[in-house]
C-alpha cells in the first residue's frame, strides 16, 4: 500500500481509515516503508515519521497525523508545514479543540498547535505569525457532534 495525498475529515488520512485496524494498515505499509509500532505508547509510526498512527486498547485507529514531508492538503486550504499567517490567509474561522487548530467549523480535521503555544483566543495576537504548523491531523468527529447537540437543544 502507498500512502495517497487524500485528507477527508474524520475519516482518513493518507489512505489510512479511522476505526480499522492498525495491524491490517501495518502489514500493507511495511512492503513500502519502514514502520515502527511502539505499543507501550498506542503509536505506529510510518516512513520516518511521516505518519503517526494512534490507536485504542483494541489497536483501532483514533488518529491520523502526516508531517511536513506529507504532500496532501485538506481542499487547498491547510496543509502540514504551513504558518499561522497562511492559516489566517486561507480560511475565514479559526478554533482551538483538543491542541489543534481547527478551521472554518470543519470538525475531524485539525492543525496540531506546537507545545508552547497549545491554546489561543485570536490566532493572529496570540501565535506570531510565522509558526510554523508542523502536523496536520485526522481525528474522530467529536467537537462538532457535541456543537450540533448543544445547538439542537437550545
Amino acid at each position: 500500500m502507498l500512502i495517497d495525498r487524500e485528507i477527508k475529515p474524520g475519516v482518513s488520512l493518507g489512505g489510512i481509515k479511522l476505526g480499522e485496524s492498525v495491524d491490517l494498515y501495518l502489514d500493507k505499509l511495511s512492503t513500502h516503508y519502514l514502520v515502527r509500532d511502539d505499543r507501550e505508547a498506542s503509536w505506529a509510526f510510518v516512513g520516518d515519521d511521516l505518519i503517526s498512527i494512534a490507536y485504542d486498547a483494541d489497536r483501532l485507529i483514533t488518529t491520523v497525523c502526516a508531517n511536513s514531508r506529507f504532500q496532501g492538503s485538506y481542499a487547498g486550504l491547510i496543509w502540514p508545514g504551513m504558518t499561522v499567517l497562511q492559516v489566517i490567509q486561507n480560511t475565514h474561522a479559526q478554533t482551538e479543540y483538543a491542541g489543534c487548530i481547527v478551521i472554518n467549523g470543519i470538525d475531524g480535521v485539525g492543525l496540531p498547535l506546537p507545545e508552547e503555544h497549545d491554546d489561543f483566543e485570536n490566532l493572529g495576537q496570540s501565535i506570531p505569525d510565522e509558526t510554523v504548523l508542523e502536523y496536520i491531523s485526522v481525528f474522530q468527529e467529536t467537537w462538532g457532534k457535541r456543537r450540533r447537540k448543544k445547538q439542537r437543544g437550545k
